[in-house]
């Protein structure tokens, strides 16, 4: 059988028993203007901590001066803007603001479902600037346009989570012996699996998202022991990113799915 079937994850190899949900959030604010102000400049940063306040990722961040008044995102960020929207200081408040977040962090590796926060803060004096953080839930269930209170300057807070359920699905793998080692990997990983026959044999690399990344073999298997290296590349030949893969092997008509982790 040449065509993976993609369904919901269930089942999480090693030590890690978290569910990975890839997906993408919409968040949208309006800001307003304090009553101190500089005929609204301002700074402003966005960015996603999880529930435990470890930072995610800073998704925008507006300002080249007088960045210590944003002072909670840069001891939370270290200044990291990733994949951020960046931008000199703004001249008024250009509403809304908006942005998208893929559910991965800095290393562009899917983040674990659970709960997470989007945190703002904004500065247009010589004084650290208020901040809010609005509390979501990252997982397989969708959320469509979930407001949250006015606080402050801060208003029109909306968010949308919708997730992507179609990632691969892991399965049993006794009676072919299919393991890859090492995993996690960082340059090259050995995949192994037995033929008791000569079938035919496909064994693909897909990423989380369920999409492929690269062929390594569509053949008939040799009976006994058999082996294939995967560089860690695409189809092309180029490196992949860091993050979580599926090396995917049908024999006959019975298919079977490992995970893996690509680190740098």
């Amino acid at each position: 059988m040449k065509t993976i079937l993609l369904f919901t994850i269930a089942i999480l190899f090693g030590i890690n028993l978290m569910a990975q949900t890839a997906g993408n959030l919409t968040f949208s604010i309006k800001t307003t203007e304090p009553p101190e102000n500089y005929n609204g400049k301002h700074i402003i940063a966005l960015w996603i901590e999880n529930e435990a306040g470890t930072f995610i990722k800073t998704k925008i961040k507006y300002g080249d001066n007088f960045l210590q008044y944003l002072n909670v995102w840069k001891a939370k960020s270290t200044s990291n803007v990733v994949d951020a929207t960046t931008g000199s200081t703004l001249l008024s408040h250009t509403n809304p603001l908006t942005f998208t977040w893929n559910a991965t962090n800095v290393s562009g590796t899917v983040v674990d479902d659970g709960n997470y926060k989007v945190w703002i803060q904004m500065s247009d004096a010589n004084s650290n600037g208020p901040t809010t953080s609005c509390l979501f839930a990252k997982g397989t269930t969708p959320i469509t346009n979930q407001a949250f209170a006015n606080v402050g300057n801060y208003t029109n807070m909306t968010l949308t989570w919708t997730p992507n359920t179609t990632a691969i699905d892991e399965v049993a793998t006794s009676g072919v012996g299919f393991v890859n080692y090492p995993n996690p990997l960082q340059n090259s990983t050995t995949i192994r699996y037995h033929l008791e026959k000569e079938e035919n044999v496909s064994l693909k690399i897909y990423d989380i998202n369920g999409k492929l990344v690269k062929i390594l073999t569509e053949q008939v298997g040799d009976i006994g022991n058999n082996s294939i290296v995967w560089n860690a590349d695409n189809q092309n030949g180029n490196k992949v990113q860091t993050g979580v893969y599926y090396s995917c092997l049908t024999v006959g008509q019975k298919s079977y799915s490992q995970k893996m982790i690509v680190t740098k």
